[in-house]
């Protein structure tokens, strides 16, 4: 009886003369219709870190939070951030979230106007720039969560303890404020780090009860109830009008079937759609409206070199299926634009739920799909789903934070976000802004007194070396030694043709001596390079095949 295992194999060539490709066996993964194995085979599949563990490193420089020594914060950092501990703010999550990282704050301030506030978690207090977690972190990308699990990005003393936004715990967050009428228009946007204390934790389902003014909720005082819903309330009805306001600039309302399983022993028992509640809608355009508004701040402030979120036009033919569904059914679809499209489909949608529910899956199936951009590349920015002009993560506090502190303790956030002052750009981003050229390069060199700059087609000199590996084939490895000038101009000298036709005759009579009757025996390889004009690519791919150690002076 064999036991039919799953095993990582490292593939490297597949010469086009072999029937079997060039590779190294790694490890074994387990055993096959094992959910551990197929579970560790999905992440390795698509290039995700199988392992939960941290390395004693990584732990050994993280806080101490115990029952008999909880964290606490640092009284220096508190000094630099917006104290916001005396208003009533709250997290909205699934049952059981561990790792909340994100809260929503809405005051009244008695003029007819609100302060919105959306707290996102701040774990750079402790990520080091360059320390092993943020080299750590920076491999891993990303929380990656399964129907039965997660793989966190930052070890759970940071993920569900010191950086979770918990219950009357003191946490560092970064916070986007809007002050706005009761009309929802925005008045005024403030950006930067805070420090919070959470009133409540509350599920998906007790906030929605809570706004629905129910009593006697499971897991909430009574007390408690009457503290958080006039602030729930009135996010409720300032959510409604900003999306309101989204939808008719052509946001798109899209259907997503969620599911969620029920296991017992670690086997799946039952599949559940998820029930939406209105108060999904609120968290998610709160969020949104953070994203937005910062995503426009960091293009303000590095027009060339800012990280945005970009959601392109959909492809016309990808709506072919939708727009003969929608045909059959007796109803026709406008695809010309995010705002007809949204139009046709809710139009659909109030004359016949089903059919505008069945179009709105076939509408998401045919988007294309949303990239990272650099403002210093694409200028096309805009985000067709939810017709927007500009749009970042921001709310991604611990999934994947992006705003780390310095080596020398100073935060990687850009300055002037917070202080909206352009020349502060530069302060504390590696690198500033950069203009991207994709024909000429700028190399520097502590060496050098001034960069060098090398254009496309420029002539270089390199070194070719072989990089020896007992595993598989040798690599070979270029290395750039100098540009080659290529403009020094020749001396003029003034040449008489009779003597030109001298010196061409006499050559000619030269090379006549070495013409014999015996053919010249050259090899196969040789009679290859003969027919054609080599090329740097064909010599560079022949010695992939060779064993040379090291070759200078080769000119490109």
């Amino acid at each position: 009886m064999y036991l039919i295992k799953i095993e990582i194999i490292n593939v490297g060539k597949w010469p086009i003369d072999s029937k079997y490709p060039n590779g190294h066996y790694v490890s074994v993964i387990g055993p096959i219709n094992d959910v551990n194995t197929e579970i560790t085979s999905i992440l390795v599949e698509h290039g995700l870190n199988s392992n939960p563990k941290f390395n004693d490193s990584i732990m050994n420089s993280l806080p101490i939070d115990t029952p008999e020594n909880p964290w606490k914060p640092d009284e220096n950092e508190i000094k630099n951030r917006r104290d916001l501990r005396d208003k009533i703010i709250c997290s909205i999550d699934p049952p059981g979230c561990q790792d909340i990282d994100d809260t929503l704050s809405i005051e009244e301030l008695g003029d007819g106007t609100y302060e919105l506030g959306i707290h996102i978690a701040d774990p750079s207090f402790f990520i080091p720039e360059d320390s092993p977690l943020d080299v750590e972190a920076r491999e891993r990308a990303t929380t990656v969560y399964l129907a039965d699990r997660r793989f966190d990005m930052l070890p759970k003393v940071l993920s569900e303890r010191v950086c979770s936004i918990r219950e009357n715990e003191d946490r560092y967050t970064v916070s986007t404020i809007f002050k706005m009428d009761e009309k929802a228009n925005i008045l005024d946007t403030w950006f930067g780090r805070t420090i919070i204390c959470s009133s409540a934790e509350l599920a998906y389902e007790q906030a929605q009860k809570i706004i629905d003014g129910e009593k006697n909720i499971p897991g909430i005082s009574e007390k408690l109830r009457q503290k958080l819903r006039p602030s729930l309330v009135n996010l409720t009805k300032i959510a409604r009008i900003i999306r309101e306001k989204r939808i008719a600039k052509g946001g798109l309302e899209l259907e997503s079937l969620e599911v969620k399983f029920k296991f017992a022993d670690g086997k799946i028992t039952d599949i559940l759609q998820k029930q939406v509640l209105e108060v999904h809608k609120v968290v998610e355009e709160c969020m949104i409206l953070a994203n937005a508004a910062v995503g426009e701040q960091l293009y303000k402030s590095f027009p060339n070199s800012a990280l945005l979120r970009k959601h392109p036009f959909p492809v016309k033919s990808h709506f072919s299926k939708l727009i003969k569904s929608a045909q059959m059914m007796g109803y026709e679809v406008n695809i010309d634009s995010n705002y007809q499209l949204a139009k046709s489909l809710n139009d659909i949608e109030e004359k016949d739920k089903v059919a505008g529910t069945v179009l709105k899956l076939l509408a998401t199936r045919a988007m294309s799909e949303a990239t990272y951009v650099s403002t210093g590349v694409d200028k096309d920015l805009n985000h067709y789903g939810l017709a927007l002009e500009y749009y970042t993560h921001f709310t991604f506090g611990l999934k994947a934070p992006l705003y780390l502190k310095g080596s020398n303790g100073e935060m990687k956030i850009p300055e002037s976000i917070i202080t909206k002052k352009p020349e502060d750009a530069h302060t504390f981003l590696s690198g500033g802004n950069i203009d991207f050229d994709n024909e000429k390069i700028s190399i520097e060199h502590p060496q050098l007194k001034k960069p060098v700059e090398f254009s496309l087609f420029d002539k270089v000199e390199v070194l070719l070396e072989t990089d020896e590996s007992r595993s598989h084939r040798n690599s070979v490895v270029m290395s750039l030694i100098q540009k080659v000038n290529t403009n020094v101009i020749a001396p003029q000298v003034r040449i008489d043709p009779q003597e030109l036709m001298k010196d061409v005759k006499s050559d000619e009579d030269n090379n006549n001596g070495y013409i014999t009757d015996k053919p010249i025996e050259i090899n196969t390889e040789n009679k290859i390079y003969q027919s054609k004009e080599n090329s740097i690519y064909q010599i560079l791919e022949k010695f992939n095949e060779l064993t040379i150690n090291s070759y200078s002076n080769v000119k490109i």
